[in-house]
């Protein structure tokens, strides 16, 4: 698996402190597991012997952002973000008819691709004086995931198998937490935590001119287990005038689809 983090700490004061904190963490995966068009592939002729195509992908990514801000005049504001981008794919390629893929096992016959996501982020920060301005933001994001397990278009798999299995799985945990404290006689102070999965697809296919003969057959696309959550505190412990907001927001846009296309 991957894992990457990123830490930013920021801290300052004086008559006037301008202060920011930026963590930023970014994965980009891209894991393939493939038999080509047109190959030939037998596994041993036994009950125990298998044939199987695997593709899995684990990312963590952590961000942490720190911001301390003080002085007559207080701006200050700090940032923690973490993306994945991940393609997994396990697969037989496309064949023609006229020369087919083929795969053969006296056991099972497997082809499962799965991802797992995890992020966390932490963008705090504090800030005083005559006049604070704060900001916090944390954001945890998978975008556009692709996780697919395929028998390409006119494959065989010749009966002396047991079982074939066409599995495609997503997991993901993500949180974030954004926190900011201001005081100040006039303060302005914003809080944002976001933590979301966007255009997700989850695909287990078997592709057209297929041909299967086993004696049971799974096609499965499927979360195994989604956690987002995302938590946001903005803190005025004491103002004459000002503005405190804070958001929190969650979005998950995961699609798991089993296709098996016809001739």
């Amino acid at each position: 698996g991957r894992r990457a983090r990123s830490d930013a700490k920021a801290s300052g004061g004086g008559l006037a402190s301008l202060l920011g904190a930026d963590a930023i963490t970014e994965i980009n995966s891209f894991v393939p597991a493939r038999i080509a068009g047109g190959a030939n592939v037998q596994a041993g002729p036994n009950g125990d012997d298998a044939l199987q195509i695997i593709a899995k992908s684990r990312n963590n990514g952590e961000s942490v952002a720190d911001g301390e801000s003080g002085g007559l005049v207080s701006i200050g504001s700090s940032s923690a973000r973490a993306t994945i981008r991940n393609n997994t794919q396990a697969l037989t390629g496309d064949a023609s008819s006229e020369n087919p893929t083929v795969l053969g096992a006296g056991g099972l016959i497997r082809v499962e691709s799965g991802s797992d996501y995890r992020e966390n982020t932490s963008s705090t920060g504090w800030g005083g004086g005559l006049l604070g301005v704060g900001g916090s933001e944390a954001t945890s994001e998978v975008l556009n995931p692709y996780t697919r397990a395929r028998l390409g278009n006119n494959t065989f798999i010749e009966y002396q198998g047991q079982a074939l299995e066409v599995r495609a799985t997503d997991s993901a945990d993500l949180y974030s937490y954004a926190q900011q404290r201001i005081i100040g006689a006039i303060t302005i102070n914003e809080v944002r935590a976001t933590s979301r999965i966007a255009g997700g697809q989850t695909l287990a296919e078997i592709g057209a001119g297929s041909q299967i003969e086993a004696k049971t057959v799974l096609v499965s696309a499927r979360e195994t287990f989604v956690i987002v959550r995302a938590n946001s505190n903005a803190e005025v412990p004491a103002s004459f005038a000002g503005d405190n907001k804070s958001y929190a927001t969650v979005d998950v846009n995961l699609t798991p689809q089993v296709h098996i296309f016809g001739p």
